[in-house]
């Protein structure tokens, strides 16, 4: 059963890919954008430091960066992102306008 999964992801990917659709930025992040996340489990972020939409596995409360390619989620409150070693930034999830 994991061989159908992994083949229809793959499928999706490439159709994601394929140019068939306008690729997304935090401008035209809709809500057929996040219901791709909540199916596939991940959350979308448009990241600060290298201006590319990217996909991590998971839908964390908080998420930070440290602007070398590295991302840290959390659904702790209390979480201090100065407890990671480097220099860590919060980051914001795309979302639908007006949400």
């Amino acid at each position: 059963m994991g061989d159908v999964y992994a083949a229809s992801d793959a499928r999706h990917a490439a159709w994601m890919n394929s140019g068939s659709r306008a690729p997304t930025s935090s401008g035209d992040y809709d809500s057929q954008d996040t219901f791709i996340d909540q199916t596939h489990e991940r959350t979308t972020f448009n990241d600060p430091y290298s201006g590319q939409e990217i996909h991590k596995d998971g839908q964390r409360d908080r998420s930070f960066t440290n602007g070398l390619g590295d991302y840290y989620g959390t659904d702790d409150p209390g979480f201090n992102q100065h407890s990671l070693s480097g220099d860590w930034q919060g980051i914001e999830p795309s979302r639908p306008a007006g949400w």
